[in-house]
């Protein structure tokens, strides 16, 4: 979902068995020396090599993300690269050292990827797969808070079109979301809860970011020109 995306990379050679943890963390600024750790454990019975990096994480109205790499200098990251023996647990460290005003939370990817190394030389056949994790990261201060907001709404045939906007300073995940809905035609209001919005429930908006949002078939009221909508959400 929002805090966690893995991908399985189809190779030649190894197997795949780290955990990452946690999968989401947040820098807050002037405490712990803006620093956080993150756990990695190699579950297989064989070494494995590791690589980490940090990415900007940049997210379009449509929930996909970009994924550019951070300025030079406003991260340090150690270490990049671990070798890691059966069984064996280390911790990433990431340092925020950027200096500028924090205006408003910025949003980061570590990502975390199984390399390709033949430790006994080996030649293997046969389809293996090596794994990589993309944990959520957040430089931010402990005043910022979400304000999410519908910034409109529109009607295409039988699907409903939420333009969501976050407005806040920190990031927001619609957990339990429910909409409320007055002055649709049948004059009263009607609430769609989780189980209506599975496009949408539990995913996450960022700081001064807006989503689009799909309602398919909607059948229990039609918007007028007086609708208004509330939301809700954990």
């Amino acid at each position: 979902m929002y805090s966690l995306f893995y991908t399985l990379i189809f190779l030649s050679f190894n197997t795949f068995a780290f955990n990452l943890t946690p999968l989401s963390q947040s820098i807050l600024m002037g405490k712990n020396s803006n620093t956080v750790i993150y756990q990695i454990q190699n579950k297989n019975k064989e070494p494995i090599a590791i690589e980490a990096s940090l990415k900007q994480r940049v997210m379009a109205d449509s929930g996909k993300e970009e994924l550019p790499s951070v300025k030079e200098g406003e991260f340090l990251i150690y270490p990049t690269q671990i070798i890691l023996k059966p069984g064996e647990k280390r911790g990433i460290k990431v340092q925020y050292l950027g200096t500028g005003p924090l205006n408003n939370e910025k949003a980061y990817r570590l990502l975390v990827e199984q390399l390709p190394v033949d430790f006994k030389k080996v030649k293997k056949t046969g389809v293996k797969l090596l794994l990589r994790y993309l944990a959520a990261l957040y430089v931010t201060k402990e005043e910022f808070s979400s304000k999410v907001v519908v910034k409109s709404m529109r009607t295409v045939g039988k699907d409903l079109i939420l333009e969501l906007s976050n407005n806040g300073k920190k990031h927001q995940v619609l957990k339990n979301l429910e909409l409320i809905f007055y002055g649709t035609n049948l004059k009263k209001k009607i609430s769609l809860t989780k189980d209506r919005l599975v496009n949408f429930n539990g995913e996450n908006l960022l700081a001064n970011s807006k989503r689009t949002f799909v309602i398919s078939n909607v059948t229990e009221f039609k918007l007028t020109k007086s609708s208004r909508v509330e939301l809700k959400y954990d």
